[in-house]
């Protein structure tokens, strides 16, 4: 099966977090929309971002020092071809 990406801001906690609705068990809980557990709001995780979470940070770029090409024809095309991935991924 393919693999897919939503790029969206992150937040710090489920409580910012724009995945969650509110749960239809209890008025004191809420639903995550990524994984269906249930997030009570006094507690639990709802002010932090819970282990389980699947949301992830993307990396940060990786810094190429220099002019490319270069004399000798070696460029760090690793970091350049990491550095194109993310700026794919965040068109």
């Amino acid at each position: 099966m393919a693999k897919a990406v939503l790029v969206m801001d992150m937040s710090e906690t489920c409580k910012d977090c724009s995945c969650k609705y509110p749960s239809y068990k209890d008025d004191a809980l809420y639903d995550c929309a990524i994984t269906g557990k249930t997030i009570p709001i006094d507690g639990g995780h709802y002010g932090e971002k819970p282990d389980w979470c699947p949301l992830r940070e993307l990396p940060e770029k990786m810094k190429v020092c220099g002019r490319y090409p270069q004399p000798d024809g070696i460029t760090p095309s690793y970091k350049i071809g990491w550095n194109a991935c993310l700026d794919e991924i965040l068109k």
